[in-house]
This record gives structure tokens, sequence and C-alpha cells, in this order.
């Protein structure tokens, strides 16, 4: 009997074999795997020698939103731990916050590339919700992540601040090392004596000695510092600052009726002169698509033929318009919201000196409250002094300005 048990346990000794599945367990630390299997990256398998790594093996990862960045100019891309199931390309299924736009959605591999509109520079997060794994529809085990904005890079305008020197403000802080670069700041018909300098966001160039006449800037492969996005738009035109300075007056500071966007900062009223608007609000103005209409001395002009924007918080400066008359004795100029020209449309208000041609222009002044203190634009005390801007001021307060005697202007 014995002997019996013996034989028989030495024959069923040779039926057995342990499992081999062909997709075992996860693999281990530093894709380790027992005998006979090596570790698949797709899914973190173990897998028997011999099969092909075609084969469907469980994934033992979790599915989870591994970063958000927005890598370009309204684009965001998300890259999840692997392959995401169709659901992916549902625009509703991302969510910003703040809120963002979704107009369209590729996807390759394990990265869904967004394209939205309206980004700033500011933190966002994105939350997606409904998105599985393509190869086991596993939900997503983490769905949020945060990314820096990236908005276009803008100029908000160029001004002449000397007669040898130029300021061009940008939106943010410019790398240091893209404007060192050959050609970054390009001044048609003037030369740069010196190495552009960086004063807060703004980059200040020296030139040679300017004449009152416009001048164009062209900005090249100047980037953000935070994140290198190159500078768009351009080129820019200023006023060049001559020497001996022409009769200027600049506005009150105050807002036109109605808190409007769009105010009236400085002009210089007069053949070669100028005039400086400035737009308050956060959003761009497309004067194109305006009625916004610009009326000195009975003479008006239309600021929608100027076919160009005014980006949020920036300037534009343009020519003294042709058929304006030349007011550096005394003078008006009105920005009404229409060509209708009617009291209830006016915007923005700037008078100087006695103008005796107009004798209601302080009651319009003070109806839109473009006749105030400490600075009062028209006041009588000014007949032989204009205001100016301060430089980097907003021009949006009464103590952006200064008083100086200018009027009338003698020069050598």
């Amino acid at each position: 009997m014995t002997r019996a048990l013996v034989v028989g346990l030495v024959a069923c000794a040779g039926c057995y074999a342990p499992p081999e599945p062909d997709c075992g367990f996860a693999c281990g630390t530093g894709g380790a795997c027992p005998a006979d299997y090596t570790c698949n990256a797709i899914g973190n398998i173990c897998q028997r020698n011999g099969t092909t790594t075609s084969v469907a093996c469980p994934d033992t990862r979790p599915f989870a939103l591994v970063n958000a960045n927005a890598s370009a100019l309204n684009t965001v891309v998300i890259t999840f731990e692997s392959a995401p199931a169709p659901s992916a390309f549902a625009t509703g299924n991302y969510v910003f916050s703040p809120g963002l736009f979704v107009s369209g959605i590729e996807i390759v591999d394990n990265q869904a590339t967004l394209t939205v509109g309206g980004m700033n520079l500011v933190e966002y997060t994105v939350t997606v919700s409904n998105v599985t794994r393509a190869s086991d529809a596993a939900p997503l085990a983490l769905s949020t992540a945060g990314f820096l904005g990236r908005p276009a890079f803008n100029v908000l305008g160029v001004h002449a601040t000397s007669s040898t020197s130029v300021t061009v403000a940008f939106d943010a802080l410019p790398d240091v090392a893209s404007i060192a670069a050959p050609n970054a700041f390009v001044i048609d018909n003037l030369e740069q004596l010196a190495a552009p300098q960086l004063v807060g966001t703004s980059v200040v160039l020296t030139t040679t000695p300017q004449s009152p006449v416009f001048y164009t800037v062209h900005v090249t492969g100047v980037g953000r510092a935070v994140d290198g996005e190159v500078v768009s738009g351009g080129p820019f035109t200023f006023s060049g600052f001559p020497t001996c300075p022409l009769f200027e007056v600049a506005d009150d500071g105050t807002f036109g009726q109605g808190g409007q966007a769009l105010v009236i900062v400085m002009v210089r009223p007069s053949a070669h002169g100028w005039v400086e608007l400035y737009n308050t609000s956060s959003m761009d103005i497309d004067l194109s698509t305006t009625t916004y209409t610009l009326v000195a001395a009975g003479a008006s002009f239309a600021l929608s033929s100027l076919g160009t924007t005014i980006r949020a918080g920036g300037y534009l400066d343009f020519a003294w318009p042709a058929g304006f008359p030349d007011e550096t004795a005394g003078g008006e100029l009105v920005l009404y919201a229409d060509a209708t020209l009617a009291p209830p449309s006016i915007r923005d208000f700037v008078c100087w000196d006695s103008d005796t041609a107009t004798p209601s222009a302080k009651a319009d002044a003070q109806s839109v409250g473009k006749w105030s203190t400490p600075v009062p634009a028209c006041a009588a005390a000014l007949t032989d002094t204009s205001l100016m801007r301060q430089q980097f001021s907003s021009g949006l307060f009464g103590s952006d300005y200064f008083s100086t005697s200018q009027l009338p202007m003698t020069c050598p």
C-alpha cells in the first residue's frame, strides 16, 4: 500500500504546472517581472514571453490627467496618463476657471490639444469630466490641473519723451535678452545711439534728434519674460518730439460722459500736430466698427477711417486731421459717440485758452465733467499755459498733469 501511494504521487507530480497567463501582474520597480515574463510598458503589466505586445492586457495604472500647459497663443495641451477614449473629443467635457471657450480639439496618443479664446495672463484650472481610458474604459482618478494663461503680448503705445528719447510700452514685462537682440527695435529714418533700456514694463530707446513728424517703429522678436510669447501687431507710429516743442494741451484727466472707455489724452492742434487717445477699458476697441467722431471748430473726423484697433489699456497717436484748423491760439476738441453730434452723444471734451469762437465751451465742458479742479483744462488762468501729461502716467487723474508756459511758443 505504501509502495502504491509513492508511485501515485510521482505520477501526479508530472501532471501539474504553475499557471502562466499571457498577462500576469503589475510590473515591479524598474520593470521587474518573474522568469519567462517581460514588463510591457503599455499598461505596466508583466507579459509572458512569446506573446505579442498587442495582447489586450488590463492596465493597472490609475487613469489620470497628468498636466495642462498653455503651449502657444490660444492653445492648451492636456496630457493624460494614457490614450483617452473618443469622449475626449467633446468640447463640453472641459471646463475652465476662469472661463474659456473651447472651439476645437485634436488628440494624438495621450495628448489633447485644445484651441481656446480670450486667455489672460492669469492662473487657470481645467476640470475634465466624462472622459475614460481607451483601453479599458477606466474613469479619471485625477481630473483637474492648473496652468498659466498665454494671451497675446502687446505694445500698448510708443511715445517720444524728448527729442532724443522714445518709450515703447508693453502690457507685460519683456524678456531682457530679446530686447537686446539686433533689430529688435528699428525706427524708420532715425538711428539709435545706445542699447535699449528696460524701465518697468517699457523699453526706452535713445535716438538721433527727432523732427515734428510721424515715425514708424518695427518691434521684432521681443518676447514676454514669463513665457516667451513674441510680441504681436505693428508696426507702430509716434509723433517726433522736436527740439523746440510745439504747443500741446492735455485733458484734465476726468472721464467722459457715462464713464466711456475711449478718452482724449493730449492734443497738438496744428499742422504736423497730433491727437492721442487712451482706451481705459479691459477690452480692445476696433475703431473701424465704431461711429466715434472728433469735432474741432466745425470740422469733423470719423475715427473709423483710421482702420485700427486700440489695445486694452493702450494709446493711439494719429495726425491732426486734415481740414482741422490751427488752434494753438485757443480751441476745443470734442469726442462724440456718433455722427449726430448731439449733446447727449458727447463722450469726452478738451478745451484750452479763451476760445472766443465758441463761447459755449465752458458750459459744454461742465456738462460732461471736463471742467474740474485741481487742474482745469479751460480755466482763464491757463491763458499762457498748457497742461502736460506726466511721463508714464495714465492721464486719468488731475495729478497726472503739470503746467508749463507754452502759449504762444517762441522758438529761437
